[in-house]
């Protein structure tokens, strides 16, 4: 992380007294530490001076005078990406199981790190969810132990997936309501009691269609004409 390596340095100036009113909003426009970076080629541990000017007098020192960079080689990898789901819809409601538009993501960075990342991925929090989804989720790098890998080496690329997922009201439709039988039973036998399963028809879709759906049900009835035994 270059940004954490560079960090800022003080530079002691030499100059005269007329001048140091001129350091005190304008420091940065006037003293300059840079770090060449230019010969390095290939990965390993460089130390580098850091060198300093000033437009005004002349620079007496700088501290800390050098750095310690390491280098690795810049790569990209593939990455499996899943979506996992927590928390639980509100009550009433149901999900189909969510779709990602992509089963990879690529994931661009230092080649020690990349190597240590098993598979990404993007968590949907149910909670509070009465529309379906249709979103972009940010994407987590898991290692192999499953904890989450910091992922701010990755630069200029963004780390996500769109997630498709079905979310629908739904009812718990009693089917018992719907036994009908047909025929006679033989004299030397009675119906004692009616059981079904499933005990319930679970249905999603719109309001509307609950709400007509329970006079649209039908269970063929039971022929008991033919029932000679229990």
């Amino acid at each position: 992380d270059i940004d954490t390596v560079l960090t800022d340095v003080d530079v002691n100036v030499r100059t005269t007294l007329n001048d140091l009113p001129r350091f005190k909003n304008s420091v940065g426009d006037i003293v300059t530490a840079t770090v060449n970076l230019g010969d390095i080629r290939e990965p390993g541990t460089y130390t580098r001076r850091i060198a300093a000017t000033s437009t005004i007098g002349a620079v007496e020192s700088v501290e800390p005078s050098e750095i310690t960079i390491t280098v690795e080689n810049y790569v990209k990898r593939q990455v499996p990406v899943t979506c996992t789901l927590e928390g639980e819809l509100p009550s009433g409601y149901w999900h189909d199981e969510p779709t990602l538009d992509t089963s990879i993501i690529e994931v661009p960075g230092p080649e020690s790190t990349l190597q240590r990342i098993t598979k990404a991925v993007c968590v949907v929090d149910l909670s509070d969810r009465t529309k379906p989804v249709y979103n972009s989720f940010n994407v987590d790098l898991l290692d192999a132990d499953g904890n989450v890998i910091d992922s701010s080496f990755v630069k200029d690329t963004v780390l996500a997936a769109v997630v498709r997922m079905n979310i629908l009201p739904y009812i718990d439709l009693p089917l018992d309501q719907y036994i009908n039988t047909i025929g006679e039973l033989n004299e030397d036998y009675e119906i004692s009691s009616i059981s079904i399963n499933p005990a319930y028809l679970s249905i999603a879709g719109s309001d509307s269609i609950l709400q007509a759906i329970p006079s649209t049900v039908s269970i063929e009835p039971i022929n008991v004409a033919d029932f000679n035994e229990t």
